[in-house]
């Protein structure tokens, strides 16, 4: 009796431990049916496998599938998503790094794993075979040296952003801009600008925003602001305007506004608006914007604003 509890208890699970515990323990157990099997079946399983869960399974099982998992013959796709920066480090340097001359795939999606495993930006011309890199989730200020060194890949295809938010730093972008191909920014719906912006730069990289915001260190050299903001992205398309903590004039809000004719939401965080008078640009304003919410915080004036931008607004003050 004691021995047929033995055997329930190698079988049994802690209902708490995650999936990869009990696959792993899964095949410890069952580790002498996959030793009598023949190492092409073995091959034919790990066809049906994701190259990490062929890894995480059977590289620590023993000698034998440790080489079975490291000179499978098939072109190894990596796909580095959610998994702790341990794992990943065993990870790149039990299969990675020694198969990168085999790799044709690879998607990037943790922060951390451009700097492990593109430690030195030069070796990513190592990955003789790799067709499509796809970086997500990653910061823009990684990917520099290596966008330097990628024009001796093979790339078919370089995702180099697929999010929906991106913040724009001047500093970086002209470095990236050499290297980006028209599609990168498609997917972009929302931008963030948060630092000094030239102002005779003609970018056009986000065709797609509907929501802007300028952060505390957005600033341009001159007057231009609506001008330049027009060369980064359409402001027609604008159902959003978020304006933080900068200190623009307010005739310089009125001229944005009113190259915003579709804007339904005005978010003014931290302004101070000083001598805010009716005048015709403030009537053109309220006449021809389609402005409906009007989010006011802290040090802006709602009843000077109200005179300059007229009624008919729903204004939220927190």
């Amino acid at each position: 009796m004691e021995r047929i509890k033995r055997q329930i208890d190698d079988i049994a699970y802690d209902n708490n431990d995650n999936k990869k515990q009990k696959v792993e323990h899964q095949l410890i157990i069952r580790k002498p049916y996959f030793e009598n099997l023949a190492n092409e079946t073995i091959y034919e399983i790990f066809q049906y496998l994701d190259v990490y869960h062929a890894y995480e399974g059977f590289f620590n099982l023993n000698r034998r599938f440790t080489n079975l998992v490291i000179h499978r013959n098939l072109a190894i796709q990596i796909n580095v998503t959610t998994m702790s920066k341990s794992n990943i480090d065993d990870y790149h340097n039990n299969m990675i790094k020694p198969k990168k001359y085999r790799i044709n795939y690879m998607r990037l999606s943790n922060p951390f794993t451009v700097d492990l495993i593109f430690s030195a930006p030069h070796t990513i011309c190592d990955y003789i075979q790799l067709e499509t890199l796809i970086f997500d989730n990653i910061d823009t200020k990684y990917l520099v040296n290596i966008l330097k060194h990628s024009n001796r890949l093979i790339l078919c295809s370089t995702n180099l952003y697929r999010r929906e938010d991106y913040t724009f730093y001047w500093d970086f972008y002209p470095r990236l801009h050499s290297h980006r191909q028209e599609n990168n920014f498609n997917s972009v719906k929302h931008v963030h600008i948060s630092s000094e912006c030239p102002s005779n730069y003609k970018l056009s990289c986000f065709p797609n925003v509907n929501e802007l915001a300028t952060e505390e260190h957005f600033n341009i050299p001159d007057n231009s602001i609506s001008t330049t903001l027009s060369y980064i992205l359409s402001l027609k398309q604008l159902n959003k305007l978020t304006i933080k903590r900068v200190n623009f004039t307010f005739e310089q809000i009125i001229n944005l506004i009113r190259l915003t004719p579709n804007l339904p939401v005005l978010k003014l965080d931290l302004l101070s608006f000083k001598g805010i008078q009716q005048n015709e640009n403030f009537e053109y304003v309220s006449n021809t914007n389609k402005i409906n919410t009007i989010e006011i915080r802290e040090s802006c004036s709602l009843e000077n604003f109200l005179e300059g931008v007229g009624v008919g607004v729903d204004v939220e003050k927190p």
